[in-house]
């Protein structure tokens, strides 16, 4: 017996000598440059995902992609991604006004969960944690996403549809932001009593910046990929369930290589749009990534069976009112706070249902339609939407909202604009009971 312990021992020992023997010391080479459109080497367990593969876009310098083995999540290595001022690749170089305008650090997997569709289709589950250092901030004017699960040749869609021309067929994407990280989803859809297809964009403040800085961010989604309403996404971070879509998530189908299409994951960092100004280098790390078909198979830092609910623990009809309020930002005073509006809201099975709108020119009832309440920690409740105060294109904002328990009423403040040198702008919400 303890024959076969020392065997079994040294067989482990053998392994782990071995796997960290799998990398070459070249690759470990801080001035080694990998070379685009080739597998990258992973040791630790991807669940059913497949292998890595380097973007045909990546930017070739030795700082762009790099193992790292001091900012580690699990195992031995985490990987490290950078992009710098007009870092390019030879298929971003030519995009955009100037030369490096676009530009890119990514890996992406390959391996279809599905062999009916031309990529991941269906249910599925995925998992990794991402860590954004304190110096890394979004580029601006321009946009830096750090994930996408994205269709290939949606094109196809585009020239089909002209509703779709901007529909790059993005699914699900992470987008850096001023406020924080942000998901986005594009859709271009057809419902049955539609001839023809519209477009939209869903966007929602999933982390504020305060909150996402230099700490490992564990993602945990779950998701049906569907062209009908069956279709949803569940996204939990760390401890929270931060965003929750339900219905259709893909957009009007087309057929390339005799399939429908599905989605493939990128990660790293991709910028557009960026103006020929110097910006700061931005740094991201990944690592724990997953793909399986259940729960139990792809959670590394998630109980599967105690999975935050988003269901809001209150019930009844509310008084929803908005409010606009300045702070002067060196005494931290406000120094306006003026009533908006008001609308008639309920909560109903943890759900939040607008029973009726009031009427403002400042807050569309085109956004406040689309408004999301979901379930924080300690009681609190958490809105995120678009507020479109007094000018279109505005990014969605974060309102956490406190319980006052001697009514029985909820408060918050969320910033909606903080560009303004000695002011910032923020939206206030009341949520008082009416029984």
């Amino acid at each position: 017996m303890k024959k076969l312990l020392g065997i079994v021992v040294l067989g482990m020992l053998w392994c782990n000598v071995g796997n960290a023997e799998e990398i070459p010391e070249k690759y470990l080479d801080k001035n080694f440059i990998f070379k685009t459109g080739t597998p990258f080497k992973w040791l630790e367990n991807r669940g059913n995902w497949g292998t890595f593969s380097i973007h045909g876009r990546q930017t070739k310098k030795p700082w762009s992609l790099r193992y790292e083995n001091k900012i580690v999540r699990d195992g031995k290595y985490s990987i490290r991604f950078e992009t710098r001022e007009k870092d390019c690749g030879k298929g971003d170089c030519p995009r955009g006004k100037f030369k490096g305008s676009y530009g890119r650090s990514e890996l992406y997997f390959d391996k279809s969960l599905s062999g009916r569709y031309y990529k991941d289709h269906g249910e599925a589950w995925y998992a990794w944690s991402m860590y954004i250092p304190e110096e890394t901030d979004h580029v601006r004017p321009g946009y830096t996403i750090l994930g996408q699960f994205k269709e290939y040749k949606g094109t196809i869609r585009q020239k089909k549809y002209k509703a779709c021309r901007d529909d790059a067929g993005i699914r699900l994407g992470f987008q850096l932001n001023q406020k924080g990280l942000y998901s986005f989803q594009e859709l271009c859809t057809k419902k049955p009593n539609q001839k023809k297809p519209t477009y939209e964009v869903l966007d929602n403040l999933l982390i504020p910046t305060k909150e996402m800085k230099n700490k490992w961010l564990d993602f945990l989604i779950h998701v049906n990929w569907s062209f009908k309403e069956d279709g949803f996404i569940k996204i939990w971070i760390n401890n929270e369930i931060i965003y929750e879509h339900n219905g259709i998530n893909s957009s009007v189908p087309y057929t390339y290589k005799g399939k429908k299409p599905g989605v493939a994951f990128r990660f790293g960092i991709y910028n557009g749009m960026r103006e020929n100004k110097p910006i700061k280098p931005q740094i991201v790390y990944y690592d724990s990534l997953r793909r399986n078909k259940t729960c139990e198979e792809t959670a590394l830092w998630h109980d599967c069976n105690n999975l935050p609910s988003n269901d809001i623990e209150i019930e009844g009809q509310f008084k929803l009112s908005w409010h606009w309020v300045d702070i002067d930002k060196k005494t931290n005073k406000i120094i306006k706070d003026e009533f908006i509006v008001s609308d008639l809201v309920r909560f109903e099975n943890g759900k939040f249902i607008i029973d009726k709108l009031g009427s403002s020119n400042i807050i569309s009832d085109k956004y406040r339609k689309k408004i999301v309440f979901t379930k924080g920690q300690d009681e609190k409740i958490i809105m995120n939407g678009k507020v479109n105060l007094d000018y279109d294109g505005s990014d969605p904002i974060q309102v956490v909202l406190s319980p006052d328990k001697n009514n029985k009423s909820y408060a918050g403040t969320g910033v909606h604009n903080d560009e303004n040198s000695d002011k910032s702008e923020n939206i206030k919400l009341i949520l008082e009971p009416l029984s």
